[in-house]
């Protein structure tokens, strides 16, 4: 029994001590804008901010009229932690909840009653049709121009894809070109280091399990053609039933393409990995997520006792022990001067000795877009090859990186 023990916790350390194939950034996951749980992770290194959740109606209460006054403040505190802010923006209820769109979604004829229900009374805003995706449009341009460029903003994350297909407005064609179509608009309304991603599950209508694969791929491939896009699931479990594994096969592929995430949620703790026949742990949570679905954002639920006495300790434990950051971007200590940032144009670049250096530019799927070799000091007009947008700006001393700077062209 002895020796049993001894090699268990051998085990356990072999794993600790067995790098993470990627560099994930962490964030809280609040269903809600309760802001004052930032306390939780404030002055944590592992977390780099929240996820919260807030919907359509709350900020605009009536047609055209916006109140971004709460997402203000959010935003504000965040930034006084020293922390970024994913939203979940949400146009879908769950466990009977009422809609949560504006009144003039289910009101209007024009809307064609706005929400589908769910037998619970769940609803879920018809984006299947033009005429509610054109009305979110309006809607993430002005988000986008609110709030777009507040330093603390991270992400928006689109609603789950699961829905309901009992109306006769519903096809599944129709509902992955609603889905397109939003992926695009939110796109198109904010910045390009703000990242976007759409949470993919089921798709009704898909017919067999091939189907379903396969219209997910189109959602899938269809975020990759943006910059600082992609997408990921609601749920984080290592095994679970169908139809929330369908996407888990696939996920993987998209490394490097796409911007991947996944959410650890209430039911993801706790439960009994059929693969073990224990209770599932946050190492084995944390390595599934990033080793199997290749995760650059892990949204972890403040669930207790799981995530003081395990997630926190568990991130704490695989602390830089890890071999690259979210989408291929490596950390190195900075010993370099990159000015100014934003920039309309000029960058220019200062070390603090003379030595063999290259400077090279990439997107957010790694194509070298500008490479240049010099000794100290060095200055790029980005805009004479660049579009605006936001780019990487990678330094090398005698061919071994040494820091990765994000710059962005405005």
């Amino acid at each position: 029994m002895l020796i049993f023990v001894w090699l268990c916790l051998q085990i356990n350390v072999l794993n600790a001590q067995t790098p993470l194939s990627k560099c994930p950034k962490n964030y809280m996951l609040v269903f809600g804008m309760d802001v004052s749980k930032i306390t939780a992770i404030d002055g944590n290194l592992d977390f780099e901010g929240l996820q919260l959740k807030f919907d359509w109606k709350s900020i605009e209460p009536q047609k055209g009229l916006f109140d971004f006054a709460l997402v203000d403040s959010v935003l504000n505190v965040a930034q006084s932690h020293g922390k970024k802010i994913v939203f979940q923006f949400q146009y879908k209820t769950f466990q009977g909840s009422p809609p949560n769109v504006p009144d003039y979604l289910l009101n209007d004829p024009y809307y064609k009653g706005g929400v589908a229900y769910y037998p619970d009374n769940s609803s879920i805003a018809k984006i299947w049709l033009p005429v509610v995706t054109n009305r979110l449009d309006t809607v993430f341009k002005a988000m986008g121009q609110h709030f777009g460029n507040h330093p603390a903003l991270k992400g928006i994350n689109l609603p789950e894809t699961a829905t309901v297909s009992t109306t006769t407005d519903y096809n599944v064609s129709s509902y992955i070109n609603g889905i397109k179509a939003n992926i695009a608009h939110a796109r198109a309304a904010f910045p390009v280091s703000i990242f976007i991603m759409q949470y993919l599950n089921w798709l009704p209508g898909s017919g067999s399990t091939a189907n379903l694969i396969a219209n997910l791929r189109i959602i899938a491939d269809y975020t990759t053609t943006f910059t600082n896009t992609g997408f990921g699931g609601p749920d984080n479990k290592i095994q679970v039933n169908p139809p929330f594994t369908k996407l888990m096969p696939i996920q993987h592929e998209y490394d490097g393409r796409a911007v991947l995430g996944n959410a650890t949620q209430w039911n993801d703790y706790g439960y009994i990995n059929p693969d073990t026949g224990l209770t599932v742990t946050a190492e084995e949570i944390l390595r599934y997520s990033i080793d199997t679905l290749k995760d650059d954002y892990i949204f972890w639920l403040k669930r207790e006792p799981y995530f003081t006495s395990d997630v926190i300790p568990t991130l704490a434990n695989y602390r830089n022990n890890c071999t690259s950051n979210p989408l291929g971007i490596r950390k190195y200590t900075s010993l370099i001067k990159i000015y100014p940032n934003p920039t309309s144009d000029m960058i220019f670049v200062n070390l603090q000795t003379e030595g063999h250096y290259n400077l090279i530019i990439y997107n957010l799927i790694g194509k070298n877009l500008y490479h240049k070799k010099f000794t100290k000091d060095i200055s790029v007009n980005l805009s004479q090859f660049l579009t605006k947008g936001f780019y990487l700006c990678e330094i090398l001393s005698n061919n071994k990186p040494i820091s990765v700077k994000k710059i962005i062209l405005n």
